[in-house]
């Protein structure tokens, strides 16, 4: 099983930032520790790496609420698009093939 440690999530925020050009302005991470230490609807505790990196690029982060389904679409719906438009029915040679694949699908499909 595949755990996403605290610098792989960093990181993965930083190159989406880099890629993009850009960082978003507000964040909606699930509740997982890598970005959350308590989620509260009025004082979350957040993650000391991921705060400061929010703070980095001057992002809100608003956790996902737990038990409010109205929540979670916003934050999920990408995930099924990646996989089946991405994802289904590829096999790749490599890491380096997969990542050059998915920039190509980022600037050419997914917009």
């Amino acid at each position: 099983m595949f755990t996403l440690d605290q610098h792989a999530w960093t990181a993965a925020h930083v190159e989406a930032s880099r890629f993009f050009d850009r960082a978003p302005k507000r964040l909606v991470p699930d509740k997982l520790r890598t970005g959350v230490n308590k989620p509260d609807l009025y004082d979350s505790k957040m993650n000391k790496a991921y705060g400061e990196l929010a703070a980095h690029y001057g992002a809100l982060i608003d956790p996902a609420r737990a038990g409010w389904p109205k929540d979670k679409p916003q934050v999920e719906w990408p995930m099924p698009y990646a996989r089946d438009s991405y994802w289904r029915g590829r096999e790749f040679a490599s890491f380096e093939h997969m990542q050059a694949e998915a920039i190509k699908w980022c600037m050419k499909v997914a917009g």
